[in-house]
């Protein structure tokens, strides 16, 4: 049996990516062809947002692939936990609880403290919508906050932004050739 796969990919677009807006928008595009013969095979259902203090849609789980847009920005902190929420309740109608969820970060860093008291509420959520569902961080800077990343199942250090779509698909691929979604629980990488 072959389990599908819902993702849900968050780009970091707070005040500190001010200089690789273009970057992190142009990587919406290139993560969403990637995946669009799974996508369109049924596979993979695919949403793609960015975040900061507000919640910028790319590619709706529910959007056609026409849709898919680039909105240069920079704004806020880097409120993930509540990005997370916002992202995952407009999009839970989408997704299929008999899937596997990756919820996916992207970020340079987590500078937000009053942030993550959110965590484990949004972590139990999501969960008891799908026990199947892992949240995993791509991140940037090497001084990470370790609260942070103690609140998310998995994540791995990239060198820069223009890493963030080879990086993510290529970890989406071996996910799904090697059937490890389950297993994430350490750093990756």
């Amino acid at each position: 049996i072959i389990i599908p796969l819902d993702v849900l990919v968050l780009l970091d677009q707070s005040g500190s990516m001010l200089y690789e807006t273009e970057r992190v928008a142009e990587s919406a595009v290139v993560i969403s062809e990637a995946l669009k013969p799974l996508v369109e095979d049924g596979f993979v259902r695919l949403g793609i947002a960015g975040f900061g203090d507000s919640l910028i849609y790319y590619k709706r789980v529910c959007w056609p692939y026409s849709i898919t847009r680039i909105i240069p920005r920079s704004e806020g902190g880097t409120m993930i936990f509540s990005a997370i929420e916002r992202f995952f309740e407009s999009e839970k109608d989408f997704l299929r609880s008999d899937a596997y969820l990756l919820i996916i970060v992207f970020t340079d860093s987590y500078d937000c403290e009053e942030d993550l008291p959110l965590a484990e509420e949004v972590r139990s959520r999501i969960k008891r919508f799908n026990f199947r569902s892992r949240i995993v961080g791509f991140i940037t800077e090497a001084g990470y906050d370790k609260d942070f990343v103690s609140k998310i199942d998995c994540f791995t250090m990239i060198n820069s932004v223009m890493d963030v779509p080879d990086a993510l698909i290529e970890f989406l691929l071996d996910l799904i050739r090697r059937r490890r979604i389950s297993k994430m629980r350490m750093v990756v990488g």
